[in-house]
């Protein structure tokens, strides 16, 4: 284990990169918070994603579930500002039938 004084401790650092071109034409840095929702995804390992999408104004992104690749590639772009979590609980998420 590294101790530094800055990242705290950690067993390694990687840099990685999505493979998908459609993906990296958006990508802020490698797209590959994208890339692991959308595998995710596909591979049936959730249901849908909680992503930041596209708000009313600039500066205020609208939280979604994002339940196709299509949702997910929506919301890709980095945003920096806070964005509001998502509006309810667990029960409103149950409602959307998410199971996994």
């Amino acid at each position: 284990m590294i101790e530094d004084p800055y990242l705290g401790k950690y067993v390694t650092c990687v840099s990685a990169r999505s493979t998908d071109k459609e993906i990296l034409k958006k990508a802020q840095d490698g797209g590959i918070a994208t890339a692991l929702m959308v595998y995710a995804l596909e591979q049936g390992i959730i249901d849908g994603a909680i992503v930041a999408g596209k708000g009313d104004l600039p500066w205020k992104p609208r939280p979604f579930v994002a339940m196709s690749r299509e949702d997910i590639l929506k919301a890709q772009r980095a945003k920096y500002n806070i964005s509001p979590r998502f509006p309810g609980s667990r029960r409103q998420l149950g409602l959307l039938a998410l199971t996994k």
